[in-house]
């Protein structure tokens, strides 16, 4: 059974930035990047955001130092696939012949 990977439309919008990044960022990259984007958050909002996101296997970050790094766990098709897979045994048991009536 697939887990619940639905994401936000905040988190998607920070998942949409990091995919679209040709390398891995620093936190500060991506609160500059949003600040910029006319975004108010207050570092402890956006903290909250990536926990979420790491925590729902979508966003990894390795330490360097006292500063973590992210990049993406899965890609943006991979990401597509198992939300597509999670809402077809959600909502009709898996069953495409039911999703398709």
């Amino acid at each position: 059974m697939p887990s619940k990977i639905g994401l936000s439309e905040i988190e998607l919008e920070i998942m949409e930035m990091v995919w679209n990044s040709s390398s891995s960022l620093t936190f500060n990259e991506i609160m500059t990047y949003f600040l910029d984007g006319n975004k108010h958050w207050k570092k402890q909002t956006l903290h909250t955001h990536l926990s979420r996101l790491v925590k729902k296997g979508v966003l990894a970050y390795n330490k360097n130092g006292n500063r973590n790094i992210y990049y993406p766990e899965c890609s943006r098709e991979q990401y597509i696939s198992k939300w597509t897979a999670s809402q077809l045994y959600t909502n009709w048991g898996g069953s495409l012949s039911d999703f398709f009536k």
